[in-house]
C-alpha cells in the first residue's frame, strides 16, 4: 500500500511540474532572452551591448536546461508507464 501511495504522489508531482511549472519557466526564460535582444539592439555603448549579449546567452542556456528537464520527465513517464492525467499505471490499477 505504501508503494501505491508513493507512486500516486510521484504521478501528482510530475503532473504539476509538467503542466504548470515548466511552461511558466519557459515563458520567463523566453522573455528574459527577448529582453536581452532588445537591450542589445538599443544599447548605445559597449557595456550595454555586452549586458544584452550576456542576457541572451543566459536565456539560451536556461531554455536548453529546461527543455532537457522537460524531455527527461517525459522519458521517465513513458518508460515507467506513469501518466500525468490518469492514476492507472501499467500493470497496476488504483
Amino acid at each position: 500500500m505504501a508503494l501505491a501511495t508513493s507512486i500516486l504522489f510521484l504521478t501528482d508531482v510530475l503532473g504539476v511540474i509538467r503542466t504548470y511549472l515548466i511552461p511558466i519557466a519557459f515563458a520567463a526564460a523566453f522573455a528574459y532572452f527577448f529582453f536581452g535582444i532588445v537591450k542589445y539592439i538599443k544599447g548605445g555603448g559597449v557595456d550595454d551591448k555586452g549586458a544584452g549579449l550576456q542576457m541572451m546567452i543566459n536565456g539560451i542556456i536556461g531554455l536548453t536546461v529546461m527543455f532537457s528537464v522537460y524531455a527527461l520527465i517525459g522519458l521517465v513517464q513513458s518508460e515507467t508507464g506513469i501518466s500525468a492525467t490518469t492514476t492507472s499505471i501499467t500493470g497496476l490499477t488504483f
